[in-house]
């Protein structure tokens, strides 16, 4: 381009050259020039915007995260029941009515007083109970059941069980297909094991005194207000006194009732495995007190120790029920080096052990031990375990457990020796061998 005064002259398009005016090139440079302005205030405004928004994000967001620290309060359920009732005749006619409900369980647990003075033993049942019914219960009696309705009726049907020739690919497939499905059945197992509620019955709404209670100057037990209830299937305890439980899903404390356990009170000790003696409450007849798996508070002398955990599951005679360590007992076991010793024979080492364990009873009162040792059992056929000392002990050679129950006075010690040996070819080496 060149420019001639106030004329331009261009050489762009096809019909030729042609002049713009300089007025016009400075019209055109004003319209665009207004027009980036525009466009920079536009962009600027929406900046702005753009904070104000995020500020006011982030402020829902933070009331959004107060809401869900916050527990939900729980729907009021509401619902209409229609009755229709066919009579002979007119008048007022009591209707009482029950439902069933999956929102409301139980577990039990245990306070388990100690007095360790007389050696007796209190057994406080008690249920934690939870409901999100949505219903709060006022003044309820409760029944609570060891029935589980949740796990269903349906026995187990054996199918056939077919055998299957080992092919490395299509085992492979097999066993990633089976640990799928397995995984599949444990989660769905752990969901119901979450979720497995005691059935809970309510059998009235308000509280009634019995005839007589205040006719006497006897102390009330818990026993006084709970009826057991045993069938087939479960058993029921029956609570004679109101409760509120309110629909929070909170766990509500149910005493149940408390009883004196006859027991007999021993100490425990395995000095291989651990130095500590362990308090044991050994309960005979244990099958009439209608026991549940749950946990236990223990307390001695109105001192609380730890939990442990009353498990019934089990065929034994006698309900081992750990109290604690009991630190008044000192077990110690160490090795005796002059009876320990290692001879060879021909093809073949024979090694002695023998170890000494001293049992004593630092209390007041008079004590019954079980102490518990081993020796190592032999699978392989070129290495022989030989008990040589029982050291008084009684022995089971199928699992080669040693028991010693020992009677101490206050203040007496006990000694006891075993020995064993184990032979073993030269070339051959036994790692655990201690």
């Amino acid at each position: 381009m060149k420019s001639t005064g106030k004329l331009i002259e261009s050489t762009l398009g096809s019909e030729g050259p042609k002049t713009v005016s300089s007025a016009e090139v400075l019209k055109l440079i004003e319209y665009y020039n207004n027009k980036i302005e525009q466009s920079r205030n536009r962009i600027f405004s929406l900046k702005e915007n753009k904070q104000a928004n995020m500020l006011r994000q982030n402020k829902v967001q933070e009331k959004l995260t107060e809401i869900q620290g916050k527990s939900p309060v729980p729907v009021k359920a509401t619902g209409r029941i229609v009755l229709q009732v066919i009579s002979r005749r007119a008048g007022e006619i009591p209707v009482s009515l029950s439902y069933y409900t999956a929102s409301a369980g139980w577990s039990p647990n245990y306070d388990v007083r100690v007095n360790s003075k007389t050696n007796k033993v209190k057994l406080v049942y008690k249920a934690s109970l939870t409901q999100t019914t949505g219903i709060d219960w006022k003044g309820t009696k409760l029944t609570l059941s060891t029935g589980t309705p949740n796990f269903g009726v349906s026995a187990p049907v054996l199918t056939p069980w077919y055998l299957q020739l080992y092919v490395p690919e299509l085992y492979k497939a097999l066993q990633g297909r089976a640990a799928g499905v397995n995984l599949m059945r444990n989660t769905v197992q752990s969901v119901r094991d979450d979720r497995q509620l005691n059935e809970v019955v309510i059998t009235g709404n308000g509280y009634e005194y019995k005839e007589g209670y205040a006719d006497t100057l006897q102390p009330y037990t818990l026993q006084d207000f709970t009826r057991l209830q045993s069938g087939q299937l479960n058993t029921n305890f029956e609570i004679d006194l109101p409760y509120d439980i309110a629909s929070d899903g909170e766990l509500h404390s149910v005493s149940i009732k408390d009883e004196e356990v006859p027991s007999v009170l021993k100490n425990y000790a395995v000095p291989r495995l651990d130095g500590e003696a362990y308090l044991l409450a050994e309960i005979a007849d244990w099958q009439n007190l209608d026991l549940l798996p749950g946990d236990a508070n223990i307390i001695m002398d109105d001192t609380y120790i730890g939990k442990s955990v009353i498990d019934p599951n089990t065929t034994a005679d006698t309900l081992n029920l750990p109290l604690g360590r009991d630190k008044r007992l000192v077990v110690k076991r160490s090795s005796v080096k002059e009876q320990s010793s290692l001879k060879s024979s021909g093809g073949y080492n024979r090694q002695t052990f023998t170890y000494e364990i001293v049992v004593k009873n630092n209390k007041l009162t008079e004590v019954t031990a079980l102490i518990k040792d081993q020796i190592p059992q032999s699978q392989i056929k070129e290495v022989e375990v030989k008990l040589e000392d029982d050291g008084g002990a009684t022995y089971n050679p199928e699992v080669g457990v040693l028991t010693w129950k020992l009677d101490l006075k206050p203040g007496e010690s006990r000694k006891m020796r075993f020995t064993y040996s184990v032979k073993y070819p030269k070339d051959k080496r036994i790692v655990n061998l201690k």
